[in-house]
Formats: C-alpha cells, sequence, structure tokens
C-alpha cells in the first residue's frame, strides 16, 4: 500500500513538472520589430504596419515605433491619396513620435502633400529648411524612398539632400 502511494506522488510530481516545462518553453517569441523591419525594407507595408504595431504593444512609449508605424501606414503611397481614416491614424503616430526629427519632416510632409500647398506655393520656408537640415541622412534616405511625392517642397528638399545618392 505504501508502495502505491509513493508512486502516486511520484505521478502527480512528474506531470506537475511537465506541465510547468511546456508552460515555460512554449511557443517561441517573436521578435516583431526585427519581423516588421524587413517588411518595410521589402515595400511590404501593411506587414510592415502590422509587426510594428505588434512591438508597440510592448513598448506603447517608442517613440521610434511610432514613426516606423506612420511610415508603414503609407503604404508607399504619397499622402493625398490615402483615406482619411488612414491619414488620422498615420498623423496620431506621428504625434506620438513629435520628438522626432524625422516624425516631423513627415508629418510635414504629409501635411503639405495633403492640402496639395505645392500648388499654392513655390518656397519653403528657412524654418522649415533649418528642420529639414536635422534629420538623419539615413532616414531622409528612407523618406524619400517610401513617399513618392516629388511635386511637394518638402519631399524635393529632402531629395537635395541625397545629392547624387
Amino acid at each position: 500500500m505504501m508502495t502505491q502511494f509513493e508512486n502516486r506522488n511520484v505521478s502527480a510530481q512528474t506531470f506537475q513538472q511537465v506541465g510547468s516545462i511546456s508552460y515555460n518553453f512554449g511557443s517561441p517569441s517573436i521578435d516583431h520589430r526585427s519581423t516588421a523591419e524587413a517588411a518595410l525594407a521589402s515595400h511590404r507595408y501593411a506587414e510592415a504596419a502590422h509587426g510594428f504595431r505588434r512591438a508597440l504593444q510592448d513598448e506603447p512609449g517608442n517613440t521610434e515605433l511610432h514613426y516606423r508605424v506612420a511610415l508603414s501606414l503609407l503604404g508607399g503611397k504619397r499622402p493625398n491619396r490615402l483615406t482619411r481614416e488612414v491619414l488620422s491614424d498615420l498623423k496620431s503616430h506621428l504625434l506620438d513620435a513629435s520628438e522626432l526629427p524625422e516624425a516631423q519632416a513627415l508629418l510635414l510632409l504629409v501635411r503639405e502633400d495633403r492640402g496639395l500647398s505645392w500648388r499654392r506655393f513655390d518656397l519653403l520656408p528657412d524654418h522649415v529648411r533649418e528642420h529639414l537640415d536635422q534629420v538623419d541622412i539615413r532616414r531622409v534616405e528612407e523618406i524619400v524612398e517610401h513617399v513618392p511625392a516629388p511635386e511637394a517642397r518638402v519631399w524635393t528638399a529632402l531629395r537635395a539632400r541625397l545629392g547624387g545618392r
């Protein structure tokens, strides 16, 4: 009788350990940010936006991720081709990332292109040019690549920073 009781304890312990192992070593964690970066680089914008949003769930205050979501939401299109709903979502993310110079530059580009103000004015104000000069050159390349708006003055000023690249 005693042996049988001990066997039950062992069985119960073994069962409990297996449960613990499956809990601790369940599905592998996914690096949503890396997956989203690869998608953005390949111009798979919906996948990139989804991945960056998933990464934001873990880091809701990450301004860089908010900027990356906004860039992805553009979907490789110029801002004046987007719906109001998408633009509203995009602007919300850019405002959450407003401390980043690239987010401010992208917001300027979105506002200019959406309002088609490049049709009414020829020159960018000096303070806007000065601001665009603060954007890291890698981010400038990224904006020019993913936001095709060559008529917009902000886009043209950013493109000019790239020189012959």
